[in-house]
This record gives C-alpha cells, structure tokens and sequence, in this order.
C-alpha cells in the first residue's frame, strides 16, 4: 500500500529554497519518516533543486517545479518534475558525473536506490527511490 503526500510546487528561484525544504519536512513527517531520512532527502533535493536553477534555467526563473513524496513497502520515492533542459541524471554513474556538477551529482548517486528519468512533454521527470 502507497501512502502519497501531496505534491509541492514552487517557482524556480532561489529564494523559494526555504519554503520548499520547511513543506517538504512537514509533508515528510505526516509519512512517519524518520528524521535521519528527512534530513537526506531534504539534501538530494537541495542538489536536484540548486542545480535546475544554476545549470538548468541559468539563474531565477518563474518557471515551476515540482516536487512529490510517496512511501510504500519498498521505500521512500521522491519525484522531481521541472521544465528545464533536457536533463537526465541517469545517464551519469559514480565515475562518470559531468564537469560542471562538481560533488552535486556523485552524493545523489551514492544516496539514492534506484533513478528512473523521462522527458515527458518537455519536462524533466526524475524518480529517485531511497
């Protein structure tokens, strides 16, 4: 049995940061997580949020993202929609993360379970299952 929270969205601006992690960690604890597990999903989706404004939409933009969480009995998913550039996280291992990503890249690698990526019309749609 899923037990879904209800999805976040918020404006691809850097200083949307603060109110993304403070509902992201409310909508966490409503899913029973514990709080080691709170405070990991909260930095990967740092990185994922960070890096689509740097990297993906070069700065502030009032484009959205979204951001989901969900629980079942084979772990937590946390699923990260953004109309960006094509992007896909999957196509990166430990070894082989891009030169402009620097730590960003390898620390979600080594975190996360499983990554599923698509581009569905024209947004970035990455799964990451903990």
């Amino acid at each position: 049995m899923s037990i879904h929270s209800t999805e976040i969205s918020v404006s691809a601006c850097y200083g949307e940061l603060p109110t993304l992690m403070g509902e992201f960690a409310r909508q966490a604890s409503t899913l029973k997580l514990a709080f080691a597990d709170i405070q990991r999903l909260q930095l990967v989706l740092e990185e994922l949020f960070i890096n689509t404004i740097t990297h993906g939409h070069g700065g502030n933009s009032d484009a959205p993202i979204r951001v989901g969480l969900s629980r079942d009995q084979q772990g937590i998913h946390l699923h990260f929609i953004d109309n960006a550039p094509h992007f896909d996280l999957t196509s990166y291992t430990q070894d082989r993360a891009p030169e402009i990503g620097g730590l960003g890249i390898p620390l979600i690698l080594g975190m996360t379970r499983n990554i599923r990526y698509q581009r569905s019309e024209g947004l970035n749609v990455t799964e990451l299952d903990f």
